[in-house]
């Protein structure tokens, strides 16, 4: 045996090949066993010290402070990327900073991670989406409206000009909200025709 493994060393010294070194199974074992318990060793400190970012952000946003609440659970995500919990909260604080897109994601990675997601992070996406429906459907009006007064158009500038006759230095236009109601419905009496409003 040894005279065959010497004839293979000078093969391969002859074609330039550095022959394969032998692999001893048990310092291999040995290897891929301590690889893994540094690889827990690891996520263990990872955990640790994504929970103590989670508690960071939750604090954070309990009094408010939404972008550091982000932050916080941003920076414990790099530590864990596969901590549910992160991903929803984050989600929480995105809302309460009407960053609703950003939320959506959140909530759908939350989904995605393996141990975790749950009916809440569904819940949370919807009302995400409706929040961005809402939020573009106020732009929509306020677009509309902004060009009517442009325009002149006879409502947008017969309600502006009625609450400013009747604004007082003391009173908020806001004070007649409750009987803007009433008001439209003048202004839209005002717009028909003449003829057809006018008693026979």
């Amino acid at each position: 045996m040894a005279a065959t493994e010497k004839r293979l060393q000078s093969v391969s010294d002859k074609e330039g090949k550095k022959p394969k070194p032998k692999v001893d199974k048990t310092s291999f074992l040995a290897a891929l066993e301590k690889d893994a318990q540094e690889r827990a060793r690891r996520r263990k400190e990872n955990e640790a010290s994504a929970n103590a970012l989670k508690e960071k952000g939750n604090d954070a946003f309990s009094q408010g402070d939404y972008a550091s609440a982000v932050q916080n659970y941003t920076e414990g995500l790099k530590k864990q990327k596969d901590m549910p919990a992160l991903y929803t909260n984050r989600a929480q604080a995105y809302i309460k900073l009407q960053k609703y897109e950003k939320a959506i994601d959140d909530c759908s990675w939350a989904l995605r991670v393996p141990q975790g997601g749950s009916p809440q992070d569904i819940g949370i996406r919807i009302d995400c989406i409706n929040e961005i429906d809402l939020e573009e459907k106020r732009l929509r009006e306020e677009e509309a409206a902004s060009e009517d007064l442009k325009t002149g158009k006879l409502t947008a500038v017969a309600v502006t000009e009625m609450l400013q006759k009747l604004s007082k230095p003391d009173q908020d236009p806001l004070y007649y909200a409750g009987g803007l109601q009433l008001l439209t419905d003048l202004v839209q009496a005002c717009e028909c025709p003449i003829e057809e409003a006018a008693p026979d």
